[in-house]
């Protein structure tokens, strides 16, 4: 929160920031949890690659039916108090990827580790 919403409201590209945090976040919790083996590298990538696809997903599923952000009274306030450059779309398609990274973080990592449970017990 004290990165992403200074950044928000400065201008800087919410979605562009939005996901350096979440993968700075993703890579500082899943090696940090795990160490670093194979098991976490593919944890890692997996969580990536689902990051990935969700923001393109949002980007182009936002744009295609037209949403404009503007979901929230509070929202429209805040562009009439002197945030008028804020771009509510892109905010979001960020709100929309950090809240799914928790869940595809931890999917990819019970999978990662299911994984490798199966090839220890029958390689």
């Amino acid at each position: 929160m004290k990165v992403l919403l200074p950044a928000f409201l400065k201008g800087i590209n919410p979605i562009l920031i939005a996901f350096i945090v979440v993968t700075i976040l993703t890579t500082v919790i899943i090696f940090l949890v795990g160490g670093v083996s194979r098991k976490d590298l593919t944890a890692f990538l997996g969580s990536f690659s689902g990051v990935l696809a969700t923001v393109l997903m949002a980007i182009g599923f936002s744009s295609w039916f037209n949403l404009s952000g503007a979901t929230s009274p509070f929202l429209k306030s805040l562009l009439y108090s002197g945030f008028g450059h804020i771009n509510l779309t892109n905010i979001f398609i960020a709100r929309i990827f950090v809240a799914s990274s928790g869940a595809v973080m931890d999917l990819a990592m019970d999978i990662s580790a299911a994984m490798h449970e199966v090839k220890e017990k029958h390689p």
